[in-house]
């Protein structure tokens, strides 16, 4: 029978490096998930919205009915507008569209919804009727 003696030598430097592999590990870790949380929140490249109303519009977007919103932009009457890098709203976007801070339209629209449109929204015929029942005088201009 053979006993074998490992030196007090040997094990330190065997423990020294597994610790400097758990270390090393723990720092990938780390640095993996400071990447993960740096990303910042997904966006759409571009959506593009036609304002077919003699009104100019705003429009906000959020994830959550009755939610907080996020501007989207203003777009002058008659004229097409795009908003690069949009904050993705999830799987459900509600778009408030408002003139004169009256109520356009008020949709819910899916994510898959919006990429079959291709991220275009228009906007004519019905919100130019409900901003008029509500008062709202055309915008002045080239546009309106």
């Amino acid at each position: 029978m053979t006993i074998t003696v490992e030196s007090p030598r040997r094990q330190r430097r065997e423990a020294g490096v597994l610790g400097v592999a758990a270390v090393a590990a723990g720092i990938v870790a780390v640095l993996v998930l400071v990447m993960r949380l740096d990303a910042g929140p997904h966006t759409i490249r571009m959506v593009t919205v036609t304002n077919d109303t003699p009104y100019d519009l705003t429009i906000n977007v959020s994830g959550q009915a009755g939610g907080s919103t996020t501007p989207l932009g203003i777009v002058p009457a008659r004229t097409t507008a795009q908003f690069p890098d949009v904050i993705d709203q999830g799987a459900t976007w509600y778009l408030d569209v408002r003139s004169e801070g009256r109520a356009g339209a008020e949709l819910t629209m899916s994510r898959t919804e919006l990429t079959a449109e291709g991220w275009h929204l228009e906007f004519g015929a019905a919100v130019t009727a409900r901003l008029g029942r509500a008062g709202v005088v055309p915008t002045p201009g080239p546009g309106g």
